[in-house]
């Protein structure tokens, strides 16, 4: 899957539904998305999905790219959660953090199996973090 990246500035509004499923209808017709950045810590980034009303974090591990472990509680669930925070260092820039991802892309096609997508456009907004 090729993954084409669009800088994006931040926008003025956004809005999501609580507990909306993941359209993977409107995934595959629209082979858009929306990711966001923002700083969990100084050097730790929490990544965003958003696409239509849904929006969720994908805080996910990649092969090659550091990330930050870190377990939470959530209260919606009851669980614990563990979070891989996107690590920023001098070795890990921008161009690293497109690279992660495009990886956490991959794996959440495989995780919700969605086929047929060969090209994914993302909105990356990055604005607050690079």
């Amino acid at each position: 899957m090729k993954v084409i990246f669009i800088d994006t500035p931040t926008p003025m509004f956004t809005s999501f539904t609580m507990f909306a499923n993941f359209p993977i209808d409107l995934l595959k017709e629209k082979k858009t998305l929306t990711i966001t950045a923002r700083h969990e810590t100084k050097t730790r980034v929490c990544t965003t999905v958003s696409i239509g009303q849904h929006s969720s974090t994908i805080n996910w591990s990649a092969d090659g790219i550091k990330t930050f472990e870190k377990s939470e509680h959530n209260y919606f669930s009851g669980r614990s959660d563990n979070k891989n925070y996107f690590v920023l260092s001098k070795a890990q820039g921008k161009e690293k953090y497109k690279e992660y991802v495009a990886t956490i892309l991959q794996t959440l096609c495989t995780n919700y199996k969605i086929d047929g997508i060969e090209e994914l456009t993302v909105n990356l907004i990055t604005d607050k973090v690079f």
